[in-house]
């Protein structure tokens, strides 16, 4: 932990670093964006208020801040994300989308195709499911959690714009707070097995930026691509509003065409983009 009035220190190695070298082993030529600029620090409070500076003093696409060890980090809805040192992953990524500001909700969803496609090649034969609209459920549990924050949404140049993606995985946590152990996981508790967590931040990285690209050509392709692994598609739920600002039922009917979440009510196919959706059993 850094003290008061001082910046957290970087470390010259550590998983992130070596995620990266396992790309450029792979082709320099081939990896220009997520993690191609990169700092990595043994603890933050959090890796997007980092990713968020350094967006303000001019970091390029793609540039991450990685922490060991994260104390304040922030989900979605006002709460923490706490990462124990060596356990799991927790960075923040720099983007500098060609999107209009109104259409940067995608990024989440792109994200999300993204960071399930790389859990899955460490988890099989699980196979991940999304919850809108960005947690990895493995086993109905949440695994890895993901927060959009921007910078510049008003600047009328591209260049000025900027998203910060917060992503913290459960990777080798072998126990987890009584509070959430129902409703959260990690690889390790899933699948029985320790993971590797530099080759999964590469494959993050890896996947992160084939995932924007493509929603740059192809928002179509993404949305299906999320679609197809959504939790709770076709099923009741119900989705509950932040600061108990009320609720609404319906059935689950896919996604909007800007990532909203299309809900079957009783008064019709309704979108939304904020809330917390549960099952209805």
């Amino acid at each position: 932990m850094h003290a008061a009035g001082t910046s957290p220190r970087e470390t010259a190695d550590g998983p992130a670093r070596e995620a990266c070298r396992l790309l450029d082993a792979q082709g320099a030529g081939r990896r220009s964006g997520v993690g191609r600029a990169l700092r990595s620090y043994e603890a933050a409070t959090s890796t997007n208020d980092l990713a968020l500076a350094w967006a303000a003093a001019g970091a390029p696409h793609g540039a991450v801040a990685y922490a060991e060890r994260q104390t304040k980090g922030r989900g979605r809805m006002g709460r923490a994300w706490v990462a124990r040192s060596g356990r799991n992953l927790t960075f923040s990524v720099v983007l500098r989308p060609t999107l209009p500001p109104d259409r940067w909700n995608l990024i989440t969803i792109a994200a999300c195709v993204a960071a399930a496609e790389a859990i899955d090649g460490m988890a099989a034969p699980l196979r991940t499911q999304i919850k809108w609209p960005n947690d990895i459920l493995i086993d109905d549990r949440k695994c890895c959690g993901m927060l959009l924050e921007s910078a510049g949404a008003g600047q009328p140049s591209v260049a000025a714009r900027a998203v910060v993606l917060g992503v913290g995985v459960n990777v080798n946590e072998d126990t987890l707070p009584p509070e959430i152990e129902g409703q959260a996981t990690s690889l390790l508790l899933a699948t029985g097995r320790p993971v590797r967590r530099a080759h999964l931040l590469a494959a993050l990285f890896d996947r992160i930026d084939q995932a924007l690209r493509l929603l740059e050509e192809d928002a179509l392709d993404i949305l299906k691509k999320y679609m197809n692994r959504m939790y709770n598609l076709n099923a009741p739920a119900e989705l509950r509003f932040a600061h108990g600002q009320g609720t609404v039922q319906g059935i689950v009917a896919g996604l909007g065409e800007t990532g909203g979440l299309l809900l079957a009510t009783d008064e019709g196919v309704q979108t939304f983009h904020a809330g917390e959706v549960t099952a209805v059993r």
